[in-house]
Parts: structure tokens; C-alpha cells; sequence
């Protein structure tokens, strides 16, 4: 069971085109509880990235080029200092620089990634600060689920 209940959720968000390009926006995203954020560049095609969980961060995922699969996980806390990760419930989302969509992981998951363009970037804000982060912090070998659960 995961330690919240939260679940992860896609916030919409939109584009304008006309002559001078293309302006994406997302709206409906409320700052107030981001503490940083950081972008991941993956320049060689299906990089793996993860798995890697936190019970009290959240965080959000913005792709700005190219396009990734994100998979989100639950934390099963039977104890604390070992969580294991609940494999069946594992969900996994497509973003895409062309269909503009922020994915929130709620605390309580575990997340992992994987580019499938030749050259992708991802913002993720991160509700906690680094050195808030390095406490919560709970690191599993990749797990590909991408292809076992649609």
C-alpha cells in the first residue's frame, strides 16, 4: 500500500501557434509548493533512468523536447527504512513536447524513465530541497514494466 493517497495525476495544458511559433502554457500549474527544479537531457535513444522513489517529495514532469514514458510505481511501507515497490499497480504515462501535459507523482512513489525520441528533456520540479530529498530517498534497479502492463 502506498504511503498516501495520492494518486498520479496529468494536468493539461495547452499551445498557441501562429506565424512567429509556438507558445505552450500550462495554466492550470500552481507553483507555491515547488522548491527546485532540474532538466534531464537524454541524447542516445531509450536511456533508462530510475527506479527512484520518495515517500515525502513530489514531483512534477514537463517534457520540453522530444518525448519520454514515465512510470510511476507505489512505495509499499511496511517499514520505513526498506520500502519495497507494489510492481502491479505501476502506471505509466507518455509525454510528448507536441501535446503539452505535466505528470504529477505524488509522495509515496517511485518513478522511472525512459526517452523515446533520439534526443529528449524533461523539467521535473521537485516539492523538497535537495538536502530534504537526500533523507527521503530510495533507489531500485530499473524495472521495466513499460512493455508488461498497458
Amino acid at each position: 500500500m502506498s504511503s498516501t493517497s495520492e494518486r498520479p495525476i496529468l494536468i493539461e495544458c495547452g499551445s498557441h501557434v501562429d506565424r512567429r511559433g509556438i507558445l505552450n502554457y500550462c495554466n492550470a500549474f500552481d507553483f507555491k509548493t515547488i522548491k527546485r527544479f532540474y532538466e534531464i537531457v537524454h541524447d542516445t535513444p531509450n536511456t533508462k533512468r530510475g527506479m527512484h522513489g520518495h515517500l515525502l517529495e513530489g514531483k512534477y514532469f514537463y517534457v520540453t523536447h522530444g518525448m519520454f514514458e514515465i512510470t510511476a510505481i507505489p512505495l509499499t511501507t511496511f517499514e520505513k527504512s526498506s520500502p519495497c515497490l507494489t510492481i502491479s499497480d505501476g502506471k505509466k504515462f507518455c509525454l510528448s513536447e507536441h501535446r503539452p501535459k505535466i505528470l504529477y507523482i505524488p509522495p509515496g512513489y517511485a518513478n522511472g524513465l525512459f526517452n523515446l525520441t533520439p534526443i529528449a528533456k524533461v523539467m521535473i520540479f521537485s516539492t523538497l530541497t535537495v538536502a530534504e530529498s537526500k533523507t527521503d530517498d530510495y533507489r531500485f534497479g530499473f524495472i521495466d514494466i513499460f512493455h508488461e502492463y498497458s
